[in-house]
């Protein structure tokens, strides 16, 4: 259904294609996917592309920041490819990857409330709310609330 591929700051043009209604500029939107790929390199996150394998369209990103047995993922498609259970599919191999290979034992997810379509994708992959963060993100001048999600190795029958 999806193939994540390493980031590259190459892959910075067609995402920001992706891009609809963020505000976000293309010079500030080029110069996050290159700090995403240093913090790479130095060993702090791993970073994908998110193709979807049907139409070999890129879709999206991913990327899971790990530190000291815990990590965080992040995900974001377009629009055009959300609802497709793409976002869960990618949430899942990345999932595994922290898990597996990294060898991470708690992985969180930050949604702000509201955004009920990626609260049940991370739900969807076993992910569990945790906490409810009060005014914890700034979006558009507005602070928001954040659910924290996590899921554990020892859920997936890993010690």
């Amino acid at each position: 259904m999806v193939d994540l591929r390493r980031l590259r700051e190459e892959d910075a043009g067609a995402l920001f294609a992706l891009l609809e209604g963020t505000g976000m500029g293309e010079a500030e939107f080029v110069a996050a996917i290159a700090e995403r790929v240093s913090l790479e390199e130095a060993g702090m996150v791993r970073a994908y592309t998110v193709w979807e394998t049907a139409s070999g369209e890129l879709a999206g990103t991913i990327r899971m920041l790990y530190r000291q047995g815990w990590g965080e993922i992040g995900l974001w498609l377009g629009r055009a490819y959300q609802g497709r259970g793409l976002g869960g599919e990618a949430i899942e191999q990345t999932r595994e990857l922290g898990f597996w290979q990294l060898g991470l034992e708690r992985i969180e997810a930050r949604i702000t409330v509201g955004n009920e379509a990626s609260r049940r994708a991370f739900a969807g992959r076993g992910f569990r709310l945790r906490e409810v963060q009060s005014r914890a993100v700034l979006e558009g001048g507005l602070w928001r609330d954040v659910l924290v999600l996590e899921a554990r190795r020892s859920d997936f029958g890993w010690r």
